[in-house]
């Protein structure tokens, strides 16, 4: 098990989505290989955790008039 937290980079994530499908979902036997936890192999595989999800981001529906007005600003 992985003692420590260390940040994976997109590119690895990747190929341990792809090892994990190939072996017949073995998470563990992916998170032990990796030197990763088995949860976050198992939220990668489920919940598609290739995605960039950093930063903080609003649906549509929470952005009001006064954002929509100045994310379509240019500056000149």
């Amino acid at each position: 098990m992985a003692e420590s937290r260390r940040k994976t980079p997109i590119d690895e994530r990747k190929d341990i989505v792809r090892y994990c499908i190939d072996h017949n979902r073995d998470y563990k036997g992916t998170a032990t290989k990796y030197d990763v936890s088995y949860s976050r192999v198992y939220n990668w595989v489920r919940d598609d955790g290739l995605m960039d999800k950093r930063g903080c981001h609003k649906a549509n529906n929470e952005v009001d008039e006064l954002e929509k007005n100045s994310a379509g600003r240019t500056n000149g």
